[in-house]
């Protein structure tokens, strides 16, 4: 009798134990399931995840611009915002830009502003695709020791005269040419760039200001300006 109650002990005991393990055991499986069935979270897509700008290539063939292109190449290891992104790209779009021939750029340096910017490259391609074109003339603005103001063309000067600005003239068929001056003084950077060729920059500078005025229905909507030199690195 004594024999009998202790196997029921035992068959009790196990039978709980074995019930816990099957019971903890299916818990587990309900667990792994549930997980290995849970949807991750849709990705947002923003606008200008969708975004393409179709640019004319040199060959006449169309060139795909998109977010994704542009972070895995010219913009790459970047912070650029979506929003900065979507400028550029409609920037491109509109104006024709095609940024892997260097006529624009989307610049940003640490956590500064980024900035959209047109090459003074891109100026000369547009205003040469215009049929009344009929080419420019530019150089330096200098003055002698007398004070004695100067236009010169091109970008060399003489040694003991002092450089102080730049002209341009843009002329289009049957109109008057338009002439800009611009100052040295109000357009140096400082930059290691403006140190070196001073006369190379400023005549540049004017050449871009003479051809926004000469075609303001195709450039003037193209604010900003650099030099391939500025960001070569």
């Amino acid at each position: 009798h004594e024999h009998s109650i202790s196997n029921d002990i035992i068959t009790g005991n196990t039978r709980q134990t074995i019930s816990n393990q099957i019971k903890n055991k299916v818990m587990s499986e309900i667990q792994n399931v549930a997980a290995t069935q849970q949807v991750a979270p849709a990705q947002q897509v923003s606008i200008v995840d969708k975004m393409v700008a179709t640019i004319k290539g040199i060959d006449g063939n169309d060139v795909k611009i998109n977010k994704r292109i542009l972070m895995d190449t010219i913009c790459k290891g970047m912070k650029v915002s979506d929003s900065d992104m979507a400028q550029f790209i409609t920037l491109c779009q509109v104006n024709q830009l095609n940024p892997f021939l260097r006529e624009a750029y989307l610049v940003k340096y640490g956590d500064a502003p980024s900035q959209m910017i047109v090459s003074k490259e891109a100026f000369m391609k547009r205003a040469d695709r215009c049929a009344d074109f009929e080419g420019i003339e530019s150089g330096v603005i200098v003055v002698n020791q007398e004070g004695v103001v100067q236009n010169l063309v091109g970008t060399f000067f003489p040694q003991g005269l002092t450089l102080v600005g730049g002209w341009c003239d843009v002329y289009r068929k049957n109109r008057r040419p338009y002439r800009q001056t611009v100052s040295l003084q109000e357009y140096d950077k400082k930059q290691s760039t403006w140190k070196q060729l001073p006369a190379t920059m400023i005549r540049k500078v004017a050449e871009v200001q003479a051809l926004r005025e000469a075609f303001p229905n195709t450039l003037s909507g193209q604010i900003y300006l650099i030099f391939p030199q500025h960001i070569s690195n």
